[in-house]
C-alpha cells in the first residue's frame, strides 16, 4: 500500500467512525462527574482521564495500522506525503483527520472537548421548542469548515 493509500484509508476509516464522535461522547458521558467539578481546577484525575484516553485514541489507531499491516513510521512518512501533495483535496482532507486525531492528544484540547462533548449531550436532551445553542454536532459539516478555515479546530469539538 503506498503512502497516499494508507492516508486515504486513514481517512475513510475516520469519516466512518463518524469522527470518532460515539467514542468521545460515551467517554465523556462515562466520566460527566469528574469533568463537571473540575471546570475550573485541572486536578489530578483528569490527568489521569487524559492519559486514558489518549491511551484508547492510539489503541484506535494502531488497531487501524495493525489491519493495514503498517507501522507509525508508515504512517508519519505517508502523512507528510499527503502533506506535500499538489492535491489540494488530499493535503486539506489528511490535515483535517490528522488535526482531529491528535488533537485530542493535548491536554487542553481534550478537555475542552470532553466538556463540549458533555454540552452536546445535555443539549440533545433538551424540551421540544427549546432554545439551541451553537454546538455544532455534525462531523462532516465540521470538517467542510475545518478545511476551508484551515484547521479541525474549528469543528464542533475542537473549537
Amino acid at each position: 500500500m503506498s503512502g497516499l493509500e494508507l492516508v486515504e484509508a486513514l481517512n475513510q476509516w475516520h469519516w466512518n467512525n463518524n469522527c470518532f464522535h460515539d467514542h468521545v461522547l460515551q467517554f465523556a458521558k462515562s466520566h460527566e462527574l469528574i469533568l463537571k467539578s473540575d471546570e475550573d481546577e485541572h486536578s489530578h484525575e483528569l490527568y489521569r482521564l487524559h492519559e486514558e484516553f489518549r491511551q484508547l485514541l492510539e489503541s484506535f489507531v494502531a488497531s487501524f495500522l495493525d489491519h493495514y499491516g503498517s507501522t507509525l513510521q508508515d504512517l508519519e512518512a505517508a502523512l507528510l506525503e499527503a502533506q506535500a501533495s499538489d492535491d489540494l483535496y488530499i493535503t486539506m482532507s489528511s490535515e483535517v483527520v490528522r488535526e482531529e486525531l491528535f488533537a485530542l492528544l493535548d491536554y487542553q484540547a481534550f478537555h475542552k472537548t470532553m466538556l463540549r462533548a458533555v454540552a452536546m449531550d445535555a443539549e440533545s436532551h433538551r424540551p421540544v421548542g427549546a432554545a439551541a445553542d451553537d454546538l455544532g454536532d455534525s462531523c462532516n459539516a465540521s470538517a467542510v469548515e475545518s478545511a476551508k478555515a484551515g484547521s479541525a479546530r474549528s469543528n464542533g469539538y475542537l473549537s
